[in-house]
């Protein structure tokens, strides 16, 4: 098989790695080899973290310091947000006081992206929203190439969605394809395929949605990229669920999970239970849809994941409500 773009980029960054003699420059390849793998091998992906962190912390340098914190936040977001939130607060103080580079102006930006998922992922769509906005039009205004740009546009894009703002979704995930195209980046262009893939799903404009997620999922194949592959497959269930083929929206679901699993990540992992407990719940399957349905009650519990809290307690109230237990079916609609 052959070697993917993103394992030559691996393969590069790593091949440098040996050659910096200089603790910024070992500072700046661990950075982007911690980020290369994290959707692709976390075991990897912090080890490289800890590289950094240990230089970070023997060095006592503020904005070395303010990276690692930055990327201990991009480990943490998909299993312990409360944790991730404080790596980030903690990342932009430290680097807030040293805004002299245009790299450090850069990581501030790109932290007001990465607590604008944490705000996103706690249910605070308007607060995410504002976070998403202010990276952006620092993009915008000082650095319009920068990828993040286009990510930031796909985020916003994905925000408007869940906030049944269509309209602007479609628009915002329009410009992210767009920029992708022009900055010719395979991992941005299957982000915003899937994004504006989804958006159209969600319009109910099937036909054209189709060709945006299956190029999504073959740069996703080519790049081994595990969010994505997960996210293909959760959107195609999501299709079959909504047009009512709950055992084809099964199907593709239990194909999102084993992708959620590789990924280690109780977020997505807790989403595909709930999604499974609804097919299930609708296929007259009960037994199964309060397994389901139970395993993503732990998730949300443990892991505090309050963006999928009220999905489970819904679907646990519907599962009450036709197996005749209307006592609990109102205890948990409270």
């Amino acid at each position: 098989m052959p070697a993917s773009a993103q394992d030559s980029v691996i393969d590069s960054l790593e091949k440098l790695l040996p050659k910096q003699t200089t603790d910024s420059a070992r500072i700046e390849l661990l950075s982007q080899l911690t980020k290369q793998y994290d959707n692709v091998d976390t075991a990897k992906a912090r080890n490289y973290y800890r590289q950094l962190n240990d230089i970070a912390e023997k060095s006592g340098n503020e904005i070395y310091l303010g990276y690692a914190n930055e990327l201990a936040g991009v480990l943490y977001t998909r299993y312990d947000q409360k944790k991730a939130l404080q790596y980030y607060n903690k990342a932009l103080e430290l680097l807030s006081k040293n805004q002299q580079s245009p790299r450090v102006k850069r990581s501030v930006a790109s932290l007001n992206n990465n607590l604008g998922v944490i705000h996103y992922m706690n249910g605070d769509l308007e607060g995410a929203l504002r976070y998403f906005m202010g990276a952006v039009k620092f993009y915008e205004e000082n650095d319009t190439a920068n990828l993040n740009r286009g990510y930031g546009y796909g985020n916003i894009s994905t925000t408007y969605a869940d906030l049944k703002k269509m309209d602007n979704a479609v628009i915002y995930s329009k410009k992210a394809i767009d920029f992708a195209g022009k900055a010719n980046n395979k991992n941005l262009l299957m982000s915003a395929s899937i994004s504006h893939g989804n958006n159209l799903l969600k319009l109910k404009r099937y036909d054209e949605s189709m060709p945006y997620l299956q190029k999504a999922k073959t740069i996703a194949e080519e790049l081994k990229n595990l969010y994505n592959l997960y996210l293909y497959y959760n959107n195609i269930g999501e299709y079959h669920f909504n047009i009512k083929d709950y055992k084809q929206a099964l199907e593709n679901y239990v194909k999102a999970l084993e992708f959620a699993r590789q990924m280690d990540s109780p977020h997505e992992i807790g989403f595909v239970y709930h999604a499974m407990g609804s097919c299930q719940l609708y296929l007259g399957n009960f037994a199964a849809a309060r397994v389901h349905l139970a395993e993503a009650e732990k998730l949300t519990r443990d892991h505090q994941l309050k963006d999928l809290e009220q999905y489970v307690y819904e679907a646990l109230a519907e599962l009450s409500e036709k197996t005749g237990d209307y006592k609990n079916a109102l205890k948990l609609k409270n």
